[in-house]
């Protein structure tokens, strides 16, 4: 065992292995463990895609220290590949033909939401991997087809190198060298011809590699079909084969099939109140600015850079701080933020980015609109309007106006608007919004009437211990453990009970539910165990088995 050490990094060697081949050339392998940082540019992020099944995705961020935060799922969309661009915040994927709609189409994605964006179709059935080079270029490979450039402004791919080999993912070296995976072995592409450079099955332990990316400092990312970690390789050599091994970097997720690596991160903005991307114009609005960073403390800015970029032109409005003062919450959380005070005099969209010398966060907006309200009862007839998620908060305003309606209320994380009947009947009003494509539903907003009071309220009220003779108008459950369950006394279920008279599907927020219980029996729909990352619903933390009673 020896020690290297050059520009600041210490290599620890060992393992030496000495055997000759068939042409009696002798072959000297290293093992090498290099302790270095997951990626050298502080403000740095990973986008990741998961297969979560056939033809259902998860887009996920992983940052340093490996922190794990999941930005949408896709159901119904087989997503193999994943591309960030190289010059600005763009984000965008590739759909494979496992039962999906649009196979071989080309989208782009919201870093912030993940909402997906149609930009178009390939013209290729299975796009296997997607690479943007330096200057911008998007490159794909198409299985059973090859290698092919891709127009990202309308998706049309064209053919550049034909090949037959089935390769799972692609990424640029740098604009000479293209690296490619099938099964084990890391094959290149220089412009001429294609070749296997290395086996890489003492890495990645036999397992077959299914994403490949290249990081800011020439590391390579490899993801393993059936392996939840990354390897963190150093290319040195191709010919021969020279490769340093870093440390693994964990994901949670074993079905990896695609890596992106950006020097964009998201951006976050709030503001108090029901629209918490909204301001009124001419009024005076605190927003909350925040991004994250990854890196070390000791290497971290003291601010960042806040800029208006409006029309084309940036101004710089402020500092955002990680120190816990200024607006920020807490200090040396990777969490640079401060709050400011908006005000807008004209209606429209004023958008936001961070900037350290360069530009480091993916820009955010703000609208500054103001909608009709109305004065009516909230007990009056309304219809509730679901926009789709691509329509923006002017558009919604054009349409509302060009009805003559006013607004009730919002659920802005929905994009719906509660539209009041102030003419004609509800149906017509339902119709009139229903002709918008930008409309994703009109539906009558019910409200159920009050019911005269129930009393008594509680079987104990009326000196019975057993639900099963209770008086049927009560509209008690005929659950045998109503009587033990104190939680649903206390948020007067029974009441909910009486009103709504059953067969309304119930969403439950919480650590799980006895899907076994009498009431609940064949009764429970499909969920997610968001702590888990997996179907299993069942409640292993409140579920007590002295005394079979609930928390």
């Amino acid at each position: 065992m020896f020690r290297i050490q050059e520009l600041g990094l210490h290599w620890f060697v060992g393992a030496t292995k000495l055997w000759r081949n068939s042409m009696k050339r002798t072959l000297i392998y290293f093992t090498l463990f290099i302790l270095i940082t997951l990626m050298n540019k502080a403000h740095s992020v990973l986008y990741v895609i998961h297969d979560e099944g056939l033809n259902d995705s998860v887009l996920f961020t992983l940052d340093e220290p490996y922190d794990l935060v999941i930005v949408n799922r896709y159901p119904g969309h087989d997503i193999e590949a994943l591309a960030a661009h190289p010059q600005n915040e763009e984000l965008l994927v590739a759909a494979s033909g496992d039962n999906t709609d649009k196979p071989g189409y080309l989208y782009q994605v919201n870093p912030q939401t993940g909402k997906l964006t149609e930009i178009g179709n390939t013209g290729f059935a299975e796009i296997e991997g997607l690479s943007f080079k330096a200057d911008g270029t998007l490159w794909a490979w198409a299985k059973g087809k090859g290698l092919i450039k891709v127009d990202i402004q309308t998706g049309a791919g064209k053919l550049i190198f034909p090949s037959k080999i089935k390769m799972e993912d692609i990424t640029w070296k740098d604009d000479e060298v293209l690296y490619l995976a099938q099964g084990t072995d890391l094959w290149k592409y220089d412009g001429q011809g294609l070749e296997r450079a290395c086996d890489l099955s003492t890495y990645t332990e036999g397992k077959h590699i299914e994403a490949l990316e290249m990081l800011a400092d020439n590391s390579l990312l490899v993801g393993m079909h059936g392996q939840p970690t990354l390897l963190k390789l150093s290319v040195m050599s191709l010919n021969p084969c020279f490769i340093l091994n870093g440390p693994d970097i964990p994901t949670e997720h074993s079905d990896i099939e695609g890596i992106a690596y950006s020097k964009f991160r998201p951006i976050t903005l709030w503001k108090p109140g029901r629209w918490p991307d909204i301001i009124e114009p001419g009024m005076p609005t605190d927003v909350v600015f925040s991004v994250s960073v990854s890196g070390r403390v000791d290497n971290l800015p003291p601010s960042l850079f806040l800029e208006e970029f409006t029309q084309g032109i940036p101004t710089q409005i402020g500092l955002l701080h990680d120190n816990g003062t200024d607006g920020d919450m807490a200090a040396n959380d990777f969490a640079y933020g401060g709050q400011f005070s908006i005000k807008k005099m004209e209606e429209g969209e004023y958008c936001y980015r961070v900037r350290l010398g360069e530009t480091i966060s993916v820009m955010s907006c703000l609208w500054v609109v103001s909608f009709p309200t109305s004065p009516v009862s909230s007990s009056k007839e309304s219809v509730l309007v679901k926009f789709t998620d691509e329509t923006s908060v002017s558009r919604m305003k054009e349409i509302v106006s060009a009805e003559g309606a006013t607004v009730l209320g919002t659920i802005p994380s929905l994009n719906l608007l509660q539209i009041p009947v102030e003419a004609g009947t509800l149906q017509k009003v339902v119709a009139r919004f229903e002709k918008y494509p930008e409309v994703k539903s009109a539906r009558p907003n019910i409200l159920y009437p009050e019911p005269e009071p129930l009393v008594p309220i509680f079987p104990e009220d009326l000196g019975l211990s057993d639900p099963q003779n209770l008086p049927q108008a009560v509209n008690f459950p005929n659950d045998p453990e109503f009587l033990r369950q104190d939680s649903l006394k206390q948020i007067r279920a029974n009441e909910a009970w009486y009103i709504a008279r059953g067969n309304i599907p119930v969403t439950v927020i919480d650590t799980g539910v006895d899907a076994n219980h009498p009431d609940l029996a064949g009764k429970v729909m499909e969920g997610w165990n968001f702590e888990e990352d997996n179907e299993n619903t069942d409640d292993v933390i409140s579920y007590c088995e002295v005394g079979k009673r609930w928390d």
